[in-house]
């Protein structure tokens, strides 16, 4: 599962998401949504008789799957440090592992942080400062990555 963060989804004109804080709410937004769901049916599976059953919901089910551990762990697309911010947040606020980060042209800022985490890192070191977002990467591998480099050769 991939969660898109940075200048790409907040560049959305008229319309919500347009900041960080806001992907950040929407993310938040949806697993409160999704731990409430699960909630809604558990109950349910614990006692059917005489109740209605709930009303599936596919999205709200997978992002449950996810705060379960039963999906592998979540895909993050980054960009910037402040991205980085906002997935470890939202991460550690519902209790799951991002497994992966990508684009993480400024992960050499929060290597520490990354390493701790567990996640590993991918980025595209020959396409450098041609956004915002790659202003201040630098074209070579960064420390953060905590896997070996392969030969792209």
């Amino acid at each position: 599962m991939k969660f898109a963060l940075g200048e790409n989804v907040k560049r959305s004109d008229g319309r919500f998401p347009n900041t960080r804080l806001g992907v950040e709410a929407v993310l938040i937004r949806a697993f409160s949504e999704a731990r409430e769901y699960q909630r809604i049916w558990d109950e349910y599976r614990k006692n059917p008789n005489g109740a209605v059953e709930p009303r599936r919901d596919l999205r709200l089910e997978a992002l449950a799957e996810i705060l379960k551990g039963d999906l592998p762990r979540p895909l993050s697309l980054l960009s910037r440090r402040r991205d980085s911010d906002v997935a470890g947040r939202v991460a550690d606020q519902f209790g799951f592992k991002i497994r992966s980060l990508q684009h993480v042209l400024e992960g050499y800022k929060i290597a520490a942080e990354i390493a701790a985490h567990g996640a590993s890192c991918s980025l595209f070191s020959d396409w450098w400062a041609y956004k915002i977002e790659a202003y201040d990467a630098i074209p070579s591998r960064p420390p953060c990555c905590t896997r070996p480099a392969r030969r792209c050769a």
